[in-house]
C-alpha cells in the first residue's frame, strides 16, 4: 500500500457578511463544536482507513482523536503523535482583516509584530514534522491535524504554488485533501460535513 497524507482542518473560519475573516483557533467548547468534532472524525473514518495521526495538542482535537482511536474501522498503528509545530501561533493577527488584506499581510516577511513568526517560517516547521512523520511511517493513510492557515501553507507548497496564495477552501471546518506521497499528487479533495 503506498504512503498517503490525509490534510484535515478541524477549526472554522469565515467570511462574515461585511468581509471580514472571522473564527477561532479552537473549535467553541459548546454543544455544536463537540458535535461538529465527532461528525467529523465519524464521517473521515467511513471514507479513509486512517492509520496514524500528527496533530498539534490543542485541547480541542481530543474528541476527535478519541474517536478515531476508539471507533476506527482498525485499530490505529499506535501513533497519535502531537506537536506544536502543527500550531497557527501568530495567524490570528488575520482575524478581522477582508479577503484582500489577508492575502496582502499573508505575503509578508513577518505578519505581525517583531516576534511574529513569517509564511516561510511556518512552512518550515510545518514541512519539517510533516517529513519527519511520513518517512518513519512510510505505508498506509497518514492523517495531519492542523489549523486553516498551517493547511493552505502545506497544501500550498504540496501542490506547488505560491506560499503565499489564500483561497476561501482550508477556512471551512472539515475541508480535506488527500495527496499520494510519492509524488504529493491531490487524489481527493472536500470537505467531510458536507458530504
Amino acid at each position: 500500500m503506498n504512503n498517503k497524507l490525509l490534510l484535515l482542518n478541524d477549526v472554522h473560519s469565515e467570511w462574515d457578511d461585511y468581509g471580514f475573516l472571522i473564527g477561532g483557533s479552537d473549535i467553541p467548547a459548546d454543544t455544536l463544536g463537540k458535535e461538529q468534532s465527532i461528525e467529523i472524525a465519524q464521517k473521515i473514518t467511513s471514507m479513509f482507513s486512517v492509520n496514524r495521526i500528527l496533530t498539534s495538542d490543542a485541547m480541542n482535537l481530543l474528541k476527535l482523536l478519541h474517536y478515531l482511536q476508539t471507533n476506527s474501522k482498525k485499530s490505529l498503528e499506535g501513533a497519535v503523535v502531537y506537536t506544536d509545530t502543527l500550531r497557527e501561533r501568530n495567524f490570528g493577527v488575520l482575524s478581522g482583516t477582508t479577503h484582500p488584506l489577508t492575502s496582502e499581510i499573508f505575503t509578508h516577511s513577518r505578519i505581525c509584530s517583531e516576534s511574529g513568526e513569517s509564511v516561510s517560517q511556518c512552512k518550515d516547521r510545518a514541512m519539517t514534522a510533516i517529513k519527519k512523520f511520513c518517512d518513519k511511517y512510510p505505508v498506509g493513510i497518514n492523517l495531519i491535524v492542523s489549523h486553516p492557515f498551517v493547511c493552505q501553507i502545506v497544501s500550498n507548497v504540496l501542490l506547488s504554488v505560491s506560499l503565499t496564495e489564500v483561497g476561501d477552501f482550508w477556512f471551512q471546518k472539515g475541508s480535506f485533501i488527500l495527496f499520494d506521497n510519492q509524488l504529493w499528487n491531490m487524489e481527493k479533495q472536500g470537505n467531510v460535513l458536507e458530504n
